[in-house]
């Protein structure tokens, strides 16, 4: 069993900034160990105009212990607008599931 003080082996999380109208989005993963594998990132948008789903996937490299960024999707946010964002990591057999940003309203 890890200590309890010790970090998990990777963790993963999106990253959101708002740039004007605009909502950027991107994963971030630290590994305690060099990483490779596979990320998925899938954002739903509905609002008053309609909805519309962005799916994002591929390979990554990581290497330990420090910050990796991976995908990047960009959608304008109307009035009455939300969003929604999945992202994971598949390394070897495992799957690793992202802290989620909030998914605001504008």
């Amino acid at each position: 069993m890890a200590p309890v003080d010790q970090a998990p082996p990777i963790v993963c999380s999106i990253i959101q900034q708002e740039i004007g109208d605009r909502v950027q989005l991107r994963g971030r993963l630290m590994s305690r160990d060099e990483a490779q594998g596979r990320y998925s990132l899938r954002i739903v948008k509905t609002g008053p105009s309609g909805s519309s789903t962005i799916s994002q996937g591929g390979p990554f490299s990581a290497p330990a212990n420090t910050e990796t960024l991976v995908g990047l999707a960009s959608f304008n946010l109307e009035p009455g607008g939300r969003f929604t964002a999945q992202m994971s990591l598949r390394v070897g057999d495992r799957t690793v599931l992202c802290a989620q940003p909030s998914g605001g309203s504008q």
